[in-house]
């Protein structure tokens, strides 16, 4: 599970934050697959749970950002031809549907020939097909491309919107009534499209529960144990320091009193003086 996290994280942090590629939108599904399939169900694993919510906020807030990608690449393809682009990239990803079904072909007839030859035969199990079917949300993922389209006002917020509901912190939106008004506009797309990613690959009740407030408390908890930390290492120096005396010379030269004495000494508060 841990390497799954490690992966999703450099992806969505490395990989795929610059550009967009359709290849980024793939990959993006097959992690989600993967993470709702590898989420832990045992209730102890609190650190594996933790970082899988995070990990899922994080992947549908960069998901809302491939999402605009997609809108402003099929802007200029009409809407009887989305269907069937949309179905291709999600099949072929950035490769050109012809070429890459070409080439699929030509490796399942090799494969063919070369099983023959040696007397075998293919398993009728084995569907060919489906490499070249788009996947099972292909239909309603194009819905929801064009719900974006006919709202696209208000489909400039979805990122944020998104952000702000999986890592919402309330004392930041107080402070921001821009980043609430933003939030506000797109929160209904936001919340499309994490229906979409629920249904799509069946995504855990635990795991879809927004990680902003568990990571906000954590947070808390652990500025409070450093203040904790800070005050009892300060108590117990107050407490062994011995008090500054007459006698510079015994002070070691680290002493808050040896500090204390080059200040008096300073020519220029002499001056000042």
């Amino acid at each position: 599970m841990w390497t799954l996290l490690r992966e999703a994280l450099a992806f969505i942090e490395i990989e795929s934050w610059r550009t967009f590629r359709y290849r980024y939108v793939n990959k993006t599904f097959r992690l989600l697959e993967s993470l709702a399939a590898g989420y832990p169900k045992d209730a102890t694993n609190t650190d594996a749970e933790l970082c899988s919510r995070y990990v899922l906020g994080s992947l549908l807030v960069r998901l809302s950002q491939l999402l605009l990608g997609i809108c402003l690449d099929v802007s200029t393809v009409l809407p009887a031809d989305l269907k069937k682009y949309l179905h291709d990239r999600l099949t072929f990803g950035d490769q050109d549907p012809a070429y890459a079904a070409s080439l699929i072909q030509g490796t399942v007839q090799w494969i063919t020939r070369a099983v023959q030859e040696s007397g075998g035969h293919i398993p009728t199990s084995i569907d060919v097909g489906r490499l070249y079917a788009p996947p099972r949300y292909a239909n309603e993922l194009v819905e929801l491309v064009e719900r974006l389209l006919a709202n696209s006002n208000d489909a400039r917020y979805i990122a944020i919107a998104s952000e702000v509901t999986e890592f919402g912190h309330s004392g930041i939106e107080q402070k921001m009534p821009r980043l609430r008004a933003a939030a506000a506009a797109g929160d209904g797309l936001a919340a499309l499209l994490k229906g979409f990613v629920v249904r799509a690959f069946e995504i855990p009740a635990g795991l879809a529960q927004p990680v902003g407030s568990s990571v906000e408390a954590l947070l808390g908890e652990k500025a409070h144990h450093q203040r904790q930390g800070r005050s009892r290492k300060t108590s117990g120096e107050l407490g062994t320091r011995p008090r500054p005396g007459p006698a510079a010379s015994t002070r070691g030269e680290g002493d808050t009193a040896t500090l204390f004495d080059a200040k008096r000494a300073d020519p220029r508060e002499q001056e000042n003086a």
